[in-house]
């Protein structure tokens, strides 16, 4: 019960001064449509997201780089975001669908450092993934099925180096994850009461090159990984199995 407010004592137990303040201001708007082909048959979603992130970091003082002191990082980070589903209903109750979408994730304030002059902020570009999914699905009366595959590409991922020539340790875009796989789910309803649903999914995550990656599932800690290597927190196969029983106003799941 309770807690314990343990001071931050510049130099002691911190890094960088408590009184620093870091601000981020994101900015995003999208366009999207829905259109329909062939006899309402075909069906298409195109879209896309902009998205613009403003960082500022004021830094009063910190055991690392060079003075003078204080100073404020600032950065403005922008990306394009397309989205496009397709999906076809080959009967009533079969339909093939596939869709790519792009997204970012943007650097944190913590990985912004001031350049070698004092003039410039060294930030890492933010990271972005490319992914890519196609499948088929049956819904019927009582079972429903659905099959697809899926390929993420990751970008850019972020990682650290060493200047050799400011002598700082900057970070940088360096990683490139992969991560492919199929899955299969599907629900068959016995009677009104009583359904049973499960569903599969093969995965492969690898990294496609070498650099310093976050390795642990926290993502606290850094390793040298290589490319091939398997991602160590990210399961091959994962399968699970329910049955539920549902009636007036009583449900239960096992």
């Amino acid at each position: 019960y309770g807690s314990l407010n343990m001071p931050e004592l510049y130099g002691y137990n911190s890094l960088y001064d408590p009184s620093g303040k870091a601000q981020r201001t994101v900015y995003s708007g999208y366009l999207s449509d829905k259109i329909y082909l062939l006899d309402n048959s075909l069906h298409i979603e195109p879209g896309v997201t902009i998205t613009g992130v403003s960082t500022s970091n004021y830094v009063p003082a910190n055991l690392y780089g060079s003075p003078p002191y204080p100073y404020t990082l600032g950065n403005y980070d922008k990306e394009v975001l397309p989205y496009f589903g397709l999906s076809y209903d080959i009967t009533k109750i079969i339909v093939a669908y596939a869709s790519y979408g792009k997204g970012a994730r943007f650097a944190p304030v913590g990985d912004y450092l001031l350049g070698p002059k004092g003039s410039t902020t060294l930030a890492p570009g933010p990271e972005t993934v490319n992914a890519y999914e196609a499948g088929v699905r049956y819904v019927g009366n009582k079972l429903y099925l659905n099959l697809d595959g899926f390929w993420q590409n990751m970008h850019g991922m972020f990682s650290f180096y060493d200047n050799l020539i400011t002598g700082l340790t900057e970070y940088a875009n360096i990683g490139e994850e992969q991560m492919k796989g199929l899955e299969l789910s599907g629900k068959y309803e016995v009677n009104p009461e009583w359904s049973v649903s499960g569903n599969i999914s093969y995965t492969s995550a690898n990294y496609m090159n070498n650099f310093a990656a976050a390795v642990t599932p926290s993502s606290e800690q850094y390793g040298y990984v290589f490319a091939g290597d398997p991602l160590a927190f990210v399961p091959n196969w994962i399968a699970g199995l329910d049955v539920s029983y549902h009636k007036h106003n009583f449900y239960a799941k096992l």
